[in-house]
């Protein structure tokens, strides 16, 4: 086996066992091929810009059983909205909860091409494990008392007067509304 190909399997059984390291992206994700090449052999969760995705929560009642329901009714919604533009948004749908209770929604990538970071990684021997939006990795590392709460939560990202928020709308844990808002300061979020 020759050294290049053996260092080549070794960075591949490297980047299986690492425990991912996040890392976070924005629109056009031209930070990623560069920590790619500088992190051969590892793991990776991309953490996605609120500026870089498009969010819909459903409306509950609609009949939606599983998350190929949600993907097909996003995908029309997106369109509907955003017309051809929308064929190439990367769309991941997610449910809360079941029954009546239930939640769902879908974010969708929309200042990214998920194929080139997939082949970005590849080519670097980094495994790509998990794609998540920003807001949602924030959510989920706020105190378990927190995040159970009733209530409005904001993430935000950038500086002022490129100011990007999310308003997470919770009821009792469970995600309820997303407003993604471009402001000029946090004082704006409370209209």
């Amino acid at each position: 086996m020759s050294p290049s190909m053996s260092e080549r399997l070794r960075r591949q059984l490297a980047a299986r066992l690492a425990r991912p390291r996040r890392v976070f992206v924005t629109p056009g994700g031209d930070e990623f091929a560069a920590w790619c090449r500088e992190h051969p052999g590892t793991a990776v969760e991309l953490v996605v810009s609120a500026r870089a995705l498009h969010e819909l929560v459903v409306e509950p009642g609609l009949p939606l059983p599983d998350l190929d329901a949600v993907q097909a009714y996003a995908q029309q919604q997106f369109a509907h909205y955003f017309g051809g533009a929308a064929q190439r948004f990367a769309i991941a749908p997610w449910r809360l909860g079941a029954g009546a209770e239930a939640r769902a929604g879908a974010s969708a990538l929309h200042g990214l091409d998920l194929a080139a970071l997939r082949h970005q990684a590849e080519a670097a021997n980094v495994r790509l494990h998990a794609v998540r939006p920003a807001w949602a990795a924030w959510l989920a590392s706020l105190p378990a008392a927190t995040r159970a709460g009733s209530g409005r939560a904001v993430w935000h990202e950038g500086a002022a007067g490129a100011l990007t928020a999310v308003v997470i709308q919770l009821d009792h844990g469970r995600v309820t509304g997303l407003q993604a808002r471009r402001v000029q300061g946090l004082a704006e979020l409370g209209t």
